[in-house]
C-alpha cells in the first residue's frame, strides 16, 4: 500500500440555516464520493475522522477563510447520518451544525457571503486504491 501524508481542505455547501437559533448546518464529507481533489473516504474512515474531531475537543476550531483566527462560533452538533435520515442526509455522511455568535459573521452568512463550510485537515492518502464507481 502506497501511503502519503496529506494536508487538504474540503469545501461543502451550507445546507440549512436556522435564523432564529443562528445555526448553520451541512455535510462535512459524504462516503465514497470523489471530492474536488480527486480523493474520497469510506463511511468507516469518515466516522473515525468525526470521532477523532470530537475526542480532540476541536469544537471551537472555527475560523473564516482558513485564517486560523478563532471566530465567535462553535460546532454545536456533529453526527454520522443513519439510513433514512429524517433530514435526508446520505447514510454514513458526517453532518455538522455550527452556532454563530458573532453578529457580523452571522450577517455575512445571511447575506450569502459565506455559503459553505471548508474542512481543513491532515491524513494519509492511499494512492493505489481506485475511487468508488458512481451508482
Amino acid at each position: 500500500m502506497n501511503k502519503v501524508n496529506v494536508q487538504k481542505e474540503q469545501i461543502v455547501p451550507i445546507i440549512k440555516i436556522d435564523e432564529e437559533e443562528r445555526v448553520v448546518k451541512g455535510v462535512v464529507y459524504k462516503p465514497n464520493e470523489v471530492d474536488a481533489h480527486g480523493d474520497w473516504m469510506t463511511a468507516e474512515d469518515i466516522k473515525k475522522a468525526a470521532y477523532h474531531f470530537m475526542k480532540q475537543l476541536r469544537l471551537q476550531n472555527v475560523d473564516t477563510g482558513h485564517n486560523f483566527v478563532k471566530a465567535e462560533a462553535y460546532v454545536c452538533e456533529s453526527y454520522i447520518a443513519n439510513s433514512n435520515d429524517p433530514e435526508g442526509y446520505p447514510e454514513g455522511a458526517w453532518i455538522v451544525a455550527m452556532k454563530i455568535e458573532d453578529d457580523t459573521l452571522w450577517a455575512d452568512i445571511v447575506k450569502g457571503e459565506y455559503q459553505a463550510f471548508s474542512m481543513y485537515g491532515k491524513g494519509q492518502a492511499i494512492n493505489d486504491l481506485e475511487p468508488p464507481v458512481a451508482e
